[in-house]
């Protein structure tokens, strides 16, 4: 999972970065003029967006299938409550967090002054060429460091919580001798008192 998780998070950052500036150009906000976007190229930008939308769900099916074996049994259930939380972060920092710096009004009667920058009236403090540019800086960066630093572990062999149910996990025949008890756990036939769990 880790080997499409790095390079399909690596594509996708660098179709971010190369094409960010493209994009922006396309849809007439690099300052052009207002007619800049009559000509614009939809298949260009259509196969721009499509390719990252392709890039993001290759990468979210790599991510959960990731989490399943990464995570220990008594912590699998927390995996969908972090995946929520980081998607709101995402939609916030990406609708309201953009629009709120992008705004020219807000950016020069908020953001200016509040940090301290130049007046510039009538541009905003993000373009979208810059925003999609930074975020995509983001995600090569934490990609270089996931895939250096993060060691993908086969739950299946290592013994511990696994979820894909092997014949060489079974009573000690892994690769490694040790018995899988999850494996076991997951074969074994339901008590009475589960299946009164399984009632309530």
């Amino acid at each position: 999972r880790k080997s499409w998780l790095v390079p399909v998070q690596l594509v996708a950052g660098a179709v971010m970065v190369g094409g960010s500036d493209y994009v922006e150009q396309e849809l007439g906000l690099d300052g052009a003029g207002a007619d800049a976007g009559a000509g614009m190229n939809v298949r260009g930008v259509t196969a721009f967006f499509f390719a990252l939308y392709f890039l993001m769900a290759t990468q979210d099916i790599a991510v959960d299938g990731w989490a399943l074996t990464m995570l220990s049994r008594k912590n699998r259930g927390k995996g969908p409550i972090c995946n929520s939380i980081g998607q709101n972060i995402g939609y916030f920092l990406s609708y309201v967090g953009f629009l709120a710096l992008n705004d020219a009004e807000s950016s020069e009667n908020l953001w200016r002054p509040l940090l301290g920058l130049k007046s510039r009236p009538g541009v905003g403090l993000v373009s979208l060429g810059g925003f999609v540019k930074f975020m995509g800086g983001v995600m090569l960066v934490l990609t270089v460091f996931v895939g250096l630093f993060k060691k993908e572990v086969d739950m299946t062999i290592e013994g511990g919580d696994c979820c894909t149910i092997s014949t060489d996990c079974i009573g000690g025949g892994g690769a490694n001798g040790r018995s899988n008890e999850d494996t076991e756990a997951l074969l074994r036939p339901a008590s009475k008192d589960d299946e009164d769990d399984d009632d309530d």
